[in-house]
Order: structure tokens, then C-alpha cells, then sequence
């Protein structure tokens, strides 16, 4: 019975010693964040001999735009400390920088923060203009991200927004968790993948390409031109598929799948969903 009653005296101590410690460590921390103070950043890199842009950032926006300037890349956008105090807000905003290195022959440009945000809201706005032949490589938590004019592969990575990309030439890869995915003008292979949201995608699959979208909660729009040769498959565990202005050999359709030929099959379209519905129209 001692023994029991030492081995409950000393949970509870440890419980007062760790929820004293919550307690001196939430002195520095935000309870709100009402209160903003911002900064403009912008800078040039130059080209060399580098084909590709990586952005690596934490929350805000990423706006890129391909030009016909192929000697340097501009960079500008707002940095944003969001705290419960004016002048908290302030005294943190050099807490928050826009860095940018080189490696394995990749421009880099990425946001530096404190890793203990204290409850602090840190954001930065990219605008990015590059050469429209830059593969691009983006990295984002909280934000949305957008492409256009541009003739690179373009790799996106989001947890939580939405990515619009207009005007592609060459490969298109998003992953993205909660937000929505809209595409127009995009020629390449495509290849998306989305938990929570829903994906239109106009797109043109080059000789032997593929589109290969997977979907957990949501639609899949896809337009495609009625010349289109391709393997197609479409699943879904709950919703409905339907097809328009498509012309198919081999065709199956059952309640779950839709399956067949377009022109002499030479590439694949394959679409997956579990929640949601599965429309395709060609134009």
C-alpha cells in the first residue's frame, strides 16, 4: 500500500512540475493576432547556367509567371508578422526573411522563420517572374500557388490551398491535401493527386502520355480533345461517371467503372475518386 501511495504522489508531482512549465512557457505566448506589420522584399537572380526554380515556403501565396527573359529571375512579394500587439508585430518582423542559395543545379529561394511561432502568424507573398523554359519546383503549407505562360515541368506540393495553372507546356505534377485544382491550356503528362477538394483539368496529352488523376473526397472534371489516343479508366467507390463527346472502342461501363479505347490507345487516362463524382467531355 506504500508503495502505491508513493507512485501516486509522484504522478502527481510530475503532473504540477510539467503543467507548471505549460504555464511559464505560455507567458511569451499570442493570444491573438489582431494586429499586422508588413514589409515589401524584392531581388534579382541571375540565370547562369540553372534550369530550375525551387520555392519552399511555410504560409502565403505563390504566384509564378513565365517571361521571355531568359538572363535573370525577379522575385518580389510582402513579408507579414501577424501578432496581438502592434508593436510585437513589429519587433518580430526581422524574425521573418526571404533567403535564396543554389544546389544540384536548382535556384532555391525559401522562407526563414522562427520554428516556435510563439502563436505568431508568419507569412510571406511571392511573386515570382522567371524564364518560361525554368522547371519549377513549389513547396508550400498554407497558401495557394498559381502557374502561367510557361514551358517547364511544374511540380507542386501544398497541404492547404488551392493551385490554379493556365497556359503549361510540359509535365504537371501536384500533390496537394485539402484545396481545389484548376487547370486551362495545360499540353504534357499529368499526374495529380488530391485528398480533399475537387480537380478541373483542361489538358492535352502528347503522343503516348498519360493523365492520371487520384482523388479521395471529391469531383474530377477533365477535358480533353476528342483526338485524344489513349488507354481510359475511371473508378469510383461512391458517385457516378459519365462521358460526352467521346468516341470509344472496346467501351465497359459497369456501376463502379468505366473503361475503353480512345483513337488507336496510345496513351492512358486514368481516373480514380472514392467520394464523388467523374466527368469527362471532349472538345
Amino acid at each position: 500500500m506504500l508503495k502505491i501511495k508513493n507512485l501516486v504522489l509522484f504522478t502527481i508531482i510530475v503532473g504540477l512540475l510539467f503543467n507548471c512549465d505549460r504555464i511559464l512557457n505560455c507567458n511569451n505566448c499570442i493570444d491573438n493576432n489582431d494586429y499586422s506589420a508588413e514589409s515589401d522584399f524584392s531581388f534579382t537572380i541571375d540565370v547562369d547556367d540553372y534550369g530550375a526554380l525551387e520555392i519552399v515556403s511555410i504560409n502565403g501565396n505563390i504566384e509564378i509567371e513565365g517571361t521571355t527573359n531568359d538572363s535573370t529571375i525577379s522575385v518580389w512579394g510582402k513579408r507579414i508578422v501577424k501578432s496581438d500587439s502592434q508593436n510585437d508585430a513589429n519587433d518580430h518582423l526581422e524574425d521573418l526573411q526571404v533567403e535564396w542559395f543554389t544546389s544540384n543545379e536548382r535556384i532555391i529561394v525559401e522562407t526563414d522563420q522562427p520554428e516556435d511561432t510563439h502563436g505568431r502568424q508568419y507569412e510571406v507573398q511571392y511573386h515570382v517572374e522567371l524564364p518560361i523554359g525554368f522547371d519549377i519546383h513549389l513547396y508550400n503549407v498554407n497558401g495557394n500557388a498559381s502557374v502561367d505562360s510557361m514551358e517547364s515541368t511544374a511540380n507542386i506540393n501544398l497541404t492547404n490551398g488551392n493551385v490554379v495553372v493556365v497556359d503549361l507546356i510540359g509535365d504537371l505534377a501536384i500533390d496537394l491535401t485539402n484545396g481545389n485544382i484548376y487547370s486551362e491550356c495545360h499540353y504534357g503528362n499529368s499526374d495529380i493527386s488530391l485528398t480533399n477538394g475537387n480537380v478541373s483539368h483542361d489538358t492535352d496529352l502528347p503522343s503516348e502520355g498519360e493523365c492520371e488523376i487520384d482523388v479521395t473526397n471529391g469531383n474530377i472534371d477533365l477535358e480533353i480533345p476528342t483526338s485524344t489516343s489513349a488507354e481510359f479508366s475511371a473508378k469510383i467507390i461512391n458517385g457516378s461517371i459519365s462521358t460526352q463527346n467521346l468516341t470509344f472502342s472496346n467501351y465497359e461501363k459497369g456501376k463502379k467503372y468505366v473503361t475503353g479505347r480512345l483513337g488507336e490507345g496510345n496513351g492512358d487516362v486514368d481516373l480514380k475518386t472514392t467520394n464523388g463524382n467523374i466527368k469527362v467531355v471532349g472538345n
